[in-house]
This record gives structure tokens, C-alpha cells and sequence, in this order.
């Protein structure tokens, strides 16, 4: 029930159970090593097509909230002056430069065939085009996309997020471990990827009572500064400002809530609180926010001051029934794509996690992996063992 408490040995097994699934997927210092050395020889891979190409990884690999074995994120950075690089200015630019990424994708799949890398499916339709694949030598799973300027900030701002509180890490490899073993972890099968459970992690930290993180965005020198006050890093037309140094003020009070417990109340919020209906996920605000407060349009495109205007027609229908703004790409929605059946597995996977570990304290029970009656049924001609 959305009132239970946990008994104190609910909360004992809870913090062993959580201990141990972190320990076994946190990825070791050579976790590391190795996806470093995938991009160095993917780099010297893309530079056979593009010779002053680079490429770096960011996402969870980059920010250090990655599973173990986990995927990895990397983003080819083709400079205007390259002599492949396709060059377009005026109004078509922005458009031009989406056909160019797809079209650099494309050319990638050839390139990452001859370099034997296997599995390779492209996915040209979504918002960022991607290459996904498999590298034999490294034994990763890997996304590449092209020129993604604002990626490589977004990953800077949630590695100071977990320097800020040690607890932002813990509870989000739990959160990832727990989405990707219930099958809840693919945009592009309509649910939301890791990046944006990370960023429900954040919004749930920082509107805790008393608050477990501060929003960095809004804070000079570790002091809160009102909007007119925050400082302009304009990349792609969007404010970057972050507090890089974030240093606690001496008046923060400090929350003492265990990792355990935040678990166990994460999935309680998620699952009771809030309200998918009229409330938005927004890390860049710090706080609860409401569709229709007037500060959130979800038909609507803002600009890096908060100022609206209007935004193209999708190529999709976007219901935003499960809001999650991204923190620096303000007309992103991470949740554009759930619909009605999608949206009601989420919430039913949040209840469930929540009344299994206030029952039980097992979180590795919580995290059962997912299993589909319409995939692993037995034929009719036989029966279940």
C-alpha cells in the first residue's frame, strides 16, 4: 500500500540486498580501461573516413554511472573543415545538418562492417540517429552517433551530480540494474532509456525533505542565485551553465537518509506521488513542476531564456504522458514517445518494485528479470514440465 513502512529488519535485508547487487554491477576501474581503449581504436577506425574526426564517449560511461559490461555511448565529432564534412548555413542548417548525420551513420555501417565489428543495425528514424553494434575484441555493446554537441555537457553535469552526494551514483545503478532486468529500458520500444531514469533519480533526490542534492543549474559559488543571476554558456542556442565546483554552503542541510531508504522511497514515489498526469520531471528547475504553471509547454519550444515560441510539428504523435525535460535541451522530452499501454507498465513495474521491497527487503527479488507469457509460452502440443 502506498503508506506501508518497512519494519526494521525489512530495512537490514534491504541495505545487504542493495549492497550486493551494487557491488556486482558497479564497473571496476578495468570496465573503464577497456571502454577507453574501444574509443581510441574506434577513433583511429572513423579517421580512416574522416581524417580530423574524433571520437569520445559519453552517457553513463563518460559520467560513471554505468552498469558493468554495460553499453557504451560515443559520439563522432566530424569538424566543418573536414574535407567530408557537409557544409550548410541559413534557415536549412538545422535540417541539413539531421540528413548529414544520417547520411554519416549510413556511411558508418560500411566503415564498422570492415573494421569487423558485428551486429550492426542502424536507427535512422529516431531523433538522434544512431549506430548500434557489437565489438568482438572489447565485448561491448556500443551507440555511436554523430555530432552531438550538447551530449558530452549532459554527461559532465551528471558526473557532478555524483560527486556532489556519493548516493547519487549508488541509488542510480540500482535504478538502472532494476530497468534493464524488468525490460524497461529502450526508447525505441516505446519505453525510456537509462539516461532518463538517471534524470528521475536527480528529480527525486532533489525534492526530498530534506533535499539529498542541490540544482547545480541554479547555483553560483554553491549559493542559489535567482534566473536573471544564473550565468550564460550558450551552446546550440541553450544555456550550459552549471556549478562545476559545487561546494556545499555552510547553512545546506544536510540529509542523512540512507541508501537503502531512498531505494525503497524512490520507487514509492514513482509508483504513488507523483502525478504523470499534471507534473513534469525537471532537473533543470530542482522542483515539482506543473504542465500548466505556464513554465512548461510541452507543443512548444523554448529558448535558452525560458521565452517561448512555437515548435515545428513532429514527424510522431507525442502525448507527453510521462514528462521528463532534459536539462539542457529544453524542448526534449525524454518521455515524448510512452503512450497509454506503455505508461501503465511503467507505473505497474514502480507498485510492484515498491510492494516487494517493503514486504521483503530484497531488492534482488525486486529485480527479477522480466519474463513475456507471449514469448516463452510452451506450443500447445506440449506440455509444461
Amino acid at each position: 500500500t502506498p503508506r506501508a513502512k518497512p519494519t526494521g529488519e525489512v530495512l537490514a535485508d534491504l541495505a545487504r540486498t542493495c549492497a550486493a547487487v551494487y557491488a556486482a554491477n558497479a564497473p571496476p576501474e578495468a570496465d573503464f580501461k577497456r571502454r577507453q581503449s574501444l574509443v581510441n581504436h574506434l577513433e583511429k577506425v572513423c579517421r580512416s573516413e574522416w581524417r580530423s574526426s574524433f571520437v569520445w564517449m559519453f552517457g553513463s560511461s563518460a559520467s560513471g554511472m554505468c552498469l558493468k559490461n554495460g553499453d557504451v555511448d560515443v559520439c563522432l565529432t566530424v569538424p566543418e573543415d573536414d574535407p567530408k564534412a557537409i557544409l550548410v548555413s541559413g534557415a536549412a542548417a538545422s535540417k541539413a545538418a539531421m540528413v548529414n548525420a544520417r547520411g554519416i551513420v549510413q556511411r558508418l555501417a560500411v566503415i564498422l562492417k570492415r573494421a569487423k565489428m558485428q551486429d550492426i543495425h542502424l536507427l535512422l528514424r529516431a531523433r538522434v540517429p544512431i549506430a548500434k553494434f557489437y565489438d568482438p575484441i572489447s565485448k561491448f555493446n556500443v551507440d555511436i552517433c554523430v555530432n552531438r554537441k550538447l551530449a558530452q555537457i549532459n554527461s559532465d553535469l551528471l558526473r557532478t551530480y555524483s560527486e556532489v552526494d556519493h548516493r547519487v551514483k549508488v541509488l542510480s545503478i540500482l535504478v538502472k540494474y532494476w530497468c534493464k532486468r524488468r525490460d524497461i529500458n529502450e526508447a525505441y520500444r516505446g519505453t525510456l532509456n537509462s539516461y532518463a531514469y538517471i534524470l528521475l533519480v536527480l528529480h527525486f533526490l532533489q525534492t526530498r525533505e530534506p533535499k539529498v542534492i542541490p540544482n547545480i543549474q541554479r547555483t553560483l559559488d554553491g549559493v542559489e542565485v535567482p534566473d536573471e543571476e544564473i550565468p550564460k554558456v550558450m551552446v546550440d542556442g541553450w544555456n550550459t551553465y552549471f556549478d562545476r565546483s559545487y561546494k556545499f554552503p555552510k547553512d545546506w542541510v544536510k540529509s542523512e537518509e540512507s541508501t537503502e531508504l531512498l531505494t525503497l522511497e524512490f520507487f514509492r514515489y514513482f509508483a504513488y506521488e507523483f502525478d504523470y498526469e499534471n507534473d513534469v520531471v525537471s532537473v533543470r528547475k530542482g522542483t515539482r513542476q506543473r504542465k500548466a504553471d505556464g513554465n512548461w509547454f510541452p507543443t512548444r519550444n523554448m529558448d535558452a531564456t525560458g521565452s517561448e515560441s512555437p515548435a515545428p510539428a513532429p514527424r510522431h504523435p507525442e502525448k507527453h504522458l510521462f514528462s521528463i525535460e532534459d536539462p539542457l535541451d529544453l524542448c526534449h522530452d525524454l518521455g515524448r514517445n510512452i503512450d497509454e499501454d506503455t505508461l501503465v507498465v511503467i507505473r505497474e513495474e514502480f507498485i510492484r518494485a515498491f510492494e516487494i521491497i517493503v514486504r521483503t527487503g530484497d531488492f534482488d527479488l525486486a529485480c527479477e528479470p522480466y519474463f513475456d507469457p507471449l514469448i516463452y509460452s510452451y506450443p500447445m502440443d506440449f506440455a509444461a514440465p
